[in-house]
């Protein structure tokens, strides 16, 4: 189901609820009308005629009694009522409803009043009373919710002729695929009019320079990732034949030491810019990875930054991860996790445990600030202090890939000291 006919079906249904709500209000307001006619306007007009007749008829004991299309008297007394039909004698002061009279009027209201020795009775016609709930009740109401819904229903359809064209430009946007750039609107074009072919025209605009902008980044990031790897594997290349020279020693060593480690730092950056121009093409790889056998590899590559150091790297495995996410991410994300903790830690071990479905990076450094906690996946934000070398973007990168791939990153300073990392795929990852 298109997204238009969807919102139209979901307004029709809209319609359709209010419609029957109205016709349970007129059904409760003609109930109600009744019953005030009933109750209140039929009890009040049978006192005032009994009133008047009342009043009528002390001055003049031959005034007649009422006798209309209306209304019904009877007169009697408590003790004799002869001319008093036998189904009213029965009945006590006050107003009485649904009171049998007579097949036309099967139910009636009679009120019965008493006065010096008479006893007065007076019979409402309920067939008039029906009437009068037709014409003062009924036909009012119906007349005037047939004027507003008969409003409502054409200032619907004048609505949706002028909102159908917006979700339909909505339906196109929404997709779009950002790979490529397309003419989305030209067939919309013709048809739309005001506004809404403005709001087109600037959309089609739009997409077109995010397009641009997309491509001329993806082909930076490549050409960068491609030039930029030669270099790099000449300058550890050389450090390297450096480093076995027994005659350097000292600082000159340590010197080479720190080439070496930022070569290898700057060589995973370029692996990083190179993932996140094939970002789409990855998420479209919808194999099965075994950790196992990536983990150790990825450990193993990362022991000559500690050489001659005082800290120890260790991989434990205590379980297994099969995952779908691509085996590059999860390399550089634990790449960037495991190089962190050895930039900042100066004494102890750094220990990689592989366990069921998560990979936990430790070590025995001096943590990092709580205060910084909530903002260390921010870019430039260095949590454990500015004393080692970098610009902070280890675990910006490493954020975005997490929240890319549908992973959880969760970080715990440990007691008295050290760092705690997990990595793990998020509960409610979408299939």
């Amino acid at each position: 189901m298109t997204i238009l006919n969807r919102q139209k079906r979901v307004i029709n249904s809209k319609f359709l609820y209010r419609l029957i709500f109205v016709c349970v209000v007129l059904a409760f307001s003609v109930l109600g009308t009744r019953v005030i006619l009933e109750k209140l306007l039929v009890r009040n007009a049978l006192e005032l005629e009994a009133d008047y007749f009342i009043s009528a008829y002390q001055e003049n004991p031959d005034f007649p009694l009422p006798h209309t299309r209306n209304l019904i008297a009877y007169l009697g007394s408590p003790t004799s009522e002869q001319s008093v039909p036998d189904f009213l004698k029965r009945l006590p002061l006050g107003l009485h409803t649904n009171i049998y009279f007579n097949d036309a009027h099967p139910k009636v209201p009679v009120f019965v009043r008493d006065f010096e020795a008479q006893r007065l009775y007076l019979v409402f016609l309920q067939g008039n009373v029906d009437r009068l709930v037709g014409l003062f009740g009924i036909l009012p109401i119906t007349i005037l919710l047939i004027i507003g819904y008969l409003s409502s229903w054409l200032a619907y359809h004048r609505t949706w002729g002028a909102i159908s064209p917006v979700l339909r430009l909505a339906k196109k946007v929404r997709g779009l695929d950002p790979e490529h750039a397309q003419p989305v609107f030209d067939a919309e074009l013709p048809n739309l009019k005001g506004e809404v072919a403005e709001l087109a025209e600037a959309l089609q605009d739009y997409s077109q320079r995010i397009d641009n902008l997309i491509k001329r980044e993806r082909q930076f990031t490549s050409d960068a990732s491609h030039e930029l790897r030669t270099p790099v594997t000449i300058i550890d290349g050389a450090v390297q034949i450096m480093l076995a020279d027994s005659s350097i020693q000292g600082k000159a060593r340590e010197r080479l030491m720190m080439i070496r480690r930022a070569a290898g730092d700057l060589s995973e950056l370029i692996r990083v810019f190179f993932l996140l121009a094939r970002e789409n093409e990855l998420n479209s790889d919808n194999n099965v990875y075994l950790l196992s056998e990536m983990v150790p590899v990825e450990v193993d590559k990362l022991r000559p930054l500690l050489e001659g150091g005082p800290v120890t790297l260790d991989y434990l495995e205590q379980g297994q991860w099969e995952t779908t996410v691509p085996i590059q991410v999860i390399s550089i994300i634990l790449n960037n996790l495991v190089r962190n903790s050895i930039n900042y830690t100066e004494n102890g071990s750094v220990t990689v445990i592989l366990n069921q479905g998560e990979i936990i990076v430790q070590d025995t450094g001096k943590g990092v600030d709580p205060d910084l906690l909530r903002n260390i996946f921010e870019r430039h934000v260095r949590g454990r202090g500015n004393s080692k070398a970098g610009e902070g973007l280890g675990m910006a990168i490493v954020k975005r890939l997490v929240d890319q791939f549908d992973l959880e990153l969760s970080i715990t300073n440990l007691q008295p000291n050290g760092l705690k990392v997990v990595l793990r795929e998020a509960e409610n990852k979408p299939n």
